[in-house]
């Protein structure tokens, strides 16, 4: 765990965990075995699916090539200021490059649980088809993809196939810097990493 952030969702989980499992008992008394044991399991295997969604900024493969052409990578919002993009890849004379453009396919909780991701997909699919337009004039070769719901999730699937020199995340408009919040995965080789303003 990297921040007093995850520390507190770690703290709050246990807590939680506690509390849940402390009621366990209780449904057995109430409900019966059958029923106490579903909630037994209902419980730990939401602990799981919740410890199992935290970042723990473990290692990412990075993909590798022997060209020496130059690759960005760019984690961007749907929604992500189209000139801010320009402005990142000038800034690297990103001319004769190739610009990879990954918008995750942000959804909410519930909507991930429940599989309801179509709405959100075509969201990032929209965003990146306009982020990808303004990039085909500063970079040689730009393409766009829709990435996972996570954000950091995104990231490291597209580093496992796309041979980024550099990674590039554009922040997100305002009120969307909640759920798209990325925490850079400790690199075993290849890119580095940079925030552009």
């Amino acid at each position: 765990m990297n921040s007093g952030k995850d520390r507190s969702r770690t703290i709050a989980a246990i807590i939680g965990f506690a509390v849940l499992a402390a009621l366990g008992p209780l449904v057995f008394s109430v409900a019966g075995n059958l029923l106490g044991i579903i909630y037994i399991v209902a419980v730990i295997a939401f602990f799981f699916v919740i410890v199992n969604r935290w970042d723990r900024g473990g290692d990412v493969e990075v993909a590798t090539t022997t060209d020496s052409r130059r690759r960005i990578l760019v984690l961007a919002h749907a929604d992500a200021d189209r000139n801010a993009l320009v402005r990142a890849l000038r800034a690297r004379n990103a001319g004769t490059s190739e610009a990879r453009i990954v918008v995750p396919a942000l959804a909410t909780r519930v909507e991930r649980f429940t599989g309801e991701v179509d709405e959100a997909a075509a969201t990032a699919d929209t965003g990146a088809e306009s982020l990808v337009q303004a990039a085909a004039g500063v970079v040689g070769d730009a393409r766009g993809e829709v990435g996972d719901s996570d954000p950091r999730t995104a990231l490291e699937d597209a580093l496992r196939t796309f041979p980024a020199d550099e990674v590039v995340v554009l922040p997100p408009p305002e009120q969307a810097r909640e759920f798209f919040s990325v925490s850079g995965p400790k690199r075993r080789s290849g890119a580095c990493a940079s925030r552009s303003p």
